[in-house]
């Protein structure tokens, strides 16, 4: 879990308590807030705001870790568990698993405790510009989590509720999420940050380049390539946005899943990752590491490299990420100049930008090698692999070039299906 700043761990039990729909606390006890004592102040605001980036960081590890199998990018080590194994070998898929639960859960518990802090903005005693970060850090981890459930789902509540909400297609969820990040950018554009806010934002997260960056990300998944374009082109590529842990309180959750939960939850790098890579690929030793672990069925694994240990960070976006949409954006609009010199750009940088950016610092490719829109696009891909490894976009990215997957979608989870009359199930 993310560290907490000077809130403390209090912050994220807090935030999560009210992300599973109100506290159960005993009142008596002044220590443990209800939930409408929490929202009635605004250091009980503050706190949960805090809260909220402290528990997308923990709940970003399922979708990535689910996608990774889904996308080849990891598999199950000999001894995980058969739902794990099932996926990796491209089984059908259970409802009744954490595969299809798990990201459903923890990308809602983000919606509900960003819907909560902004019905308690209006009321609350603040400065203007508190209210303000406060409502960009809501609107963007909301987005964030719609965004990581429709790139799953095929279809997603935009809400949360205690009555069956209705299901919203790619298009209205796209447009749902375009709406509060350019809400959020318009926001922290016309009210200055305030002394008093700099508690609010986590280490290491940069509130206005992670809205610019959804934005052209998203931009990008809804087809707008000139919106993607611009929003990335106003990305700061010197400054890395992420999420950052501290052992022993706060564990890196993929980490935390992969190597201390034991075998069932073992889970490695493919080796066609490392072995199907260019020559001096700099990249790949970033990601993972040479091994020979037994995977089951005839499969070796690799080991992690990045998420080796506890308190590696995980980032909202990549630099080169940004490259990369304007890349695919000018591809898809015949601007193949443009987006062969991006291309380029990511392949030959051998400096990272920042602490903790990848650099493949690969020759070139030839103009005769990047000349037409087909080959354009074959090499984004290739490189969105293995700049974007592990990022959670791999099955989306997938999808978008008509490449074959496993699965098209994940299954809904058994409880929404049992709970929720208008789950297409």
């Amino acid at each position: 879990m993310m560290k907490m700043k000077r809130y403390g761990p209090q912050a994220l039990a807090l935030a999560a308590a009210l992300a599973l729909g109100g506290c159960t606390l005993d009142f008596d006890n002044p220590n443990e807030p209800t939930e409408e004592d929490v929202f009635a102040t605004a250091e009980g605001i503050r706190t949960v705001a805090v809260g909220l980036q402290a528990e997308y960081g923990d709940q970003i590890g399922d979708p990535t870790y689910v996608t990774g199998l889904v996308t080849e990018e990891i598999g199950a080590a000999d001894g995980t568990f058969a739902s794990y194994q099932d996926v990796d070998h491209g089984r059908p898929l259970d409802r009744n698993t954490d595969i299809a639960g798990a990201p459903w859960r923890g990308m809602y518990r983000v919606v509900k405790l960003s819907n909560d802090l902004l019905e308690a903005l209006p009321a609350a005693t603040m400065p203007a510009a508190t209210r303000t970060q406060i409502s960009s850090i809501a609107k963007l981890h909301k987005a964030m989590a719609l965004g990581n459930l429709i790139m799953m789902y095929e279809r997603i509540p935009l809400e949360v509720g205690p009555t069956s909400p209705a299901f919203a297609d790619r298009p209205a969820v796209l447009a749902e999420i375009l709406r509060l990040l350019n809400e959020a950018r318009t926001e922290i554009a016309t009210v200055p940050a305030a002394t008093d806010t700099s508690t609010i934002p986590a280490a290491g997260f940069n509130l206005r380049n992670t809205i610019e960056a959804m934005i052209a990300r998203y931009s990008l998944v809804a087809g707008d390539y000139n919106g993607a374009i611009t929003a990335a082109q106003r990305v700061n590529l010197g400054v890395l946005s992420e999420l950052r842990y501290a052992a022993p309180a706060d564990r890196n959750p993929l980490n935390n899943l992969w190597y201390r939960s034991g075998n069932a939850y073992r889970m490695r790098p493919e080796q066609a990752f490392r072995l199907n890579a260019e020559a001096g690929d700099r990249r790949v030793p970033f990601w993972v590491r040479a091994a020979s672990v037994n995977g089951g069925e005839g499969q070796v694994l690799d080991e992690h490299a990045k998420y080796s240990t506890d308190t590696t960070s995980i980032p909202y976006y990549l630099p080169d990420e940004m490259r990369l949409i304007q890349a695919e954006a000018y591809a898809r609009t015949n601007r193949l100049g443009e987006a062969a010199t991006l291309v380029n750009a990511v392949r030959t940088q051998c400096t990272p930008s920042v602490v903790g950016e990848p650099a493949a610092c690969l020759p070139a490719l030839s103009a005769e090698e990047l000349d037409t829109r087909d080959e354009l696009l074959a090499e984004i891909l290739k490189q969105r692999g293995y700049e974007l490894y592990l990022q959670n976009l791999r099955w989306e990215d997938l999808r978008r070039f008509g490449r074959p997957v496993k699965y098209t979608w994940n299954a809904y989870p058994l409880t929404e299906c049992d709970l929720n009359v208008n789950a297409p199930c």
